[in-house]
């Protein structure tokens, strides 16, 4: 298609011909990676590998396997041909592929990176002091940091098998015909993304207030949260230690010794839930900040995409009246071909918004879970069983519409026309 700038064209969504093809991320190697350095340092605390191996391990071994598995699967070669069969790729562009991240990829990434980071600081704090930890921490940041940009850069997902949809239907509409339906299906979209991004983001302020008013309530409450804090994660970092060792003699007596159900021990947990519950509503709301520039431009395209077809509708009507009219007919493809690619502009933006919506999702999702934990455990105060109580209900109520959701999806065919 033709990329050349349109007078009053949006320079917001205006595609270049450098866009790069993109195929689909998965985080199999991260989870991969991680599951290893959790099962070598299990190993270790189990005194079942020497302190110099666990760190070959560590550092060189397990990099050189999640890098090598990622060659040997030959993806990225896979998807190349791909493109080039669909004729998106040339025969000097064979590294110039991206990797289509999603929200829940790029938050399994940064677990990963946090978790390895924490592993290594633990570490480094059982053999050096202070400084020498926080360099050796410092450096561990920035070159493990590197080498999980590096996996998540390369890590292609297999090729699936499309499927084939009947498309006879769509085939036998004109030109015209099928302009319409697709305009009439991007308004749509940028309507309900919109509604949708602006429901989650008051939902979002307004619980993420109530949850820290809760965390403000509680410190306001226990003038020795902090004190309380600091010896609650203590025994529970203990207890997590004893449990991998499989020390249940200790274990069993360090849970005798000190009683984790307490009312100062519920509240400590609430203030922690209710912080943390707080922050994700604000990531939510941050998130958001991007959407209104690439709205702005989507609405520009989407006008200019509305005008040219409904000059096209006068055009169709003259061609109808006069069709052996060349001037008249060339001015009604030439009309065609804008509403077309104004309306692939907006439908390309599209995605970048359910990209945004997908990541506000996904953080809202996590937030309101932890919400419910933190009634759940408020409940605790009352009583364990009403606390349990309460997340069964939630459970079961996320399930009834995950299992209406897939109904609704079995039933309803897919009435979005492709482009």
């Amino acid at each position: 298609m033709n990329n050349k700038q349109i007078p009053g064209a949006s320079s917001l969504t205006e595609k270049k011909d450098a866009n790069l093809p993109t195929a689909p991320y998965t985080a199999q190697f991260i989870i991969l990676d991680l599951l290893l350095r959790f099962l070598f340092h299990w190993l270790f605390l189990l005194n079942c590998l020497h302190p110099i191996l666990f760190w070959v391990i560590q550092l060189l071994l397990i990099p050189l396997f999640t890098l090598l598995t990622i060659f040997l699967l030959g993806r990225e070669d896979k998807w190349v041909e791909k493109f080039r069969s669909e004729g998106k790729l040339s025969d000097v562009e064979k590294l110039r592929i991206e990797v289509k991240i999603t929200p829940v990829a790029a938050l399994i990434g940064f677990l990963a990176f946090v978790v390895g980071l924490y592993i290594s600081w633990q570490l480094f704090a059982l053999y050096f002091s202070y400084w020498p930890t926080f360099l050796l921490t410092l450096l561990t940041f920035v070159f493990y940091g590197f080498y999980i940009i590096l996996v998540t850069a390369v890590s292609y997902a297999a090729i699936k098998k499309e499927q084939v949809k009947n498309s006879q239907e769509n085939d036998k509409l004109e030109e015209i015909d099928k302009n319409d339906i697709r305009l009439a299906e991007a308004e749509v979209f940028v309507n309900g993304l919109s509604q949708k991004i602006d429901t989650l983001t008051l939902e979002s302020a307004v619980l993420g207030a109530l949850a820290f008013t809760c965390f403000l309530t509680i410190l306001g409450i226990d003038y020795k949260l902090p004190a309380d804090a600091r010896m609650l994660f203590a025994e529970l970092q203990e207890l997590f230690v004893l449990l991998l060792k499989f020390d249940f003699k200790d274990f069993n007596a360090l849970i005798k010794s000190f009683p984790l159900y307490t009312t100062d021990n519920i509240l400590v947990i609430m203030a922690l839930q209710s912080l943390v519950c707080a922050l994700m509503y604000l990531l939510v709301i941050v998130s958001r900040t991007r959407f209104p520039d690439y709205f702005q431009g989507i609405l520009v395209d989407l006008q200019l995409a509305k005008g040219y077809n409904q000059k096209e509708e006068e055009y169709d009507i003259l061609c109808r009246q006069d069709s052996e009219n060349k001037e008249v007919t060339n001015r009604k493809k030439q009309l065609s071909f804008l509403t077309k690619k104004y309306v692939d502009q907006v439908f390309d933006d599209i995605e970048i918004l359910k990209y945004i919506l997908s990541f506000m999702n996904v953080i809202r999702r996590s937030a309101l879970f932890l919400f419910v934990i933190l009634i759940s455990t408020s409940a605790c105060i009352v009583s364990v069983y009403l606390g349990v109580i309460f997340m069964l209900m939630y459970i079961l109520s996320y399930l009834f519409q995950y299992f209406d959701k897939v109904r609704v999806h079995k039933i309803l065919p897919d009435l979005r026309f492709k482009k």
